[in-house]
């Protein structure tokens, strides 16, 4: 007999580095996400839990970047927030030039070749993001340890 894969469990290989990178923040949890199937009108995205810290440093990045000179990004970016049916505070990052359908195979192997290269710069962003957090939690725990060093 023929197993079954489990889809909802495997992470696509070209958004993995990505929900990797945002699993990497202490308070960023990644919970679903796609990479994106043009042919089937399925744009990518990654919906995840954050504080409002950590969605707020990533959204100030996606918006420095599509406002920048040289924009990193290929395509605009965007983080939207709703609450879940427990009053929870989630997340999604998308892209709402991907959520257009393709009109020709041509148009789809541009998307997918500009997609890729946008998960390698938003990898970076997030990585980066990381970084900063670390730098601080440092920074903070030794001012910490000079204002209370009996602690």
């Amino acid at each position: 007999m023929k197993r079954i894969r489990n889809i909802g469990s495997a992470i696509e290989p070209n958004i993995k580095p990505l929900c990797d990178a945002l699993n990497r923040i202490e308070s960023v949890r990644t919970y679903f996400s796609c990479q994106g199937h043009f042919w089937r009108g399925l744009p990518p995205y990654v919906l995840f839990d954050a504080d409002t810290a950590a969605a707020a440093a990533l959204e100030k990045e996606l918006r420095e970047d599509s406002r920048s000179q040289s924009p990193k990004l290929r395509a605009p970016w965007q983080m939207t927030g709703w609450f879940s049916d427990t009053f929870k505070l989630r997340f999604r990052l998308d892209s709402p030039i991907y959520n257009r359908k393709t009109g020709s195979w041509l148009c789809f192997a541009f998307r997918e070749k500009v997609l890729k290269r946008d998960f390698v710069v938003l990898t970076e962003m997030v990585e980066n993001l990381h970084d900063r957090f670390l730098k601080d939690k440092e920074q903070n725990h030794r001012k910490h340890e000079q204002a209370n060093p009996h602690v």
